[in-house]
């Protein structure tokens, strides 16, 4: 399992689009993905 965690101390800066669009191309490419 592989953990990749998304940061910024900023808010407004897209962090939740970006893992969002990252977990799909996951799933797309076959892979297994949980969002926390």
């Amino acid at each position: 399992m592989k953990t990749l965690a998304i940061i910024s101390q900023k808010g407004g800066v897209g962090k939740t689009t970006l893992a969002t669009a990252l977990a799909v191309a996951a799933e797309l490419d076959g892979k297994s993905v949980a969002l926390f």
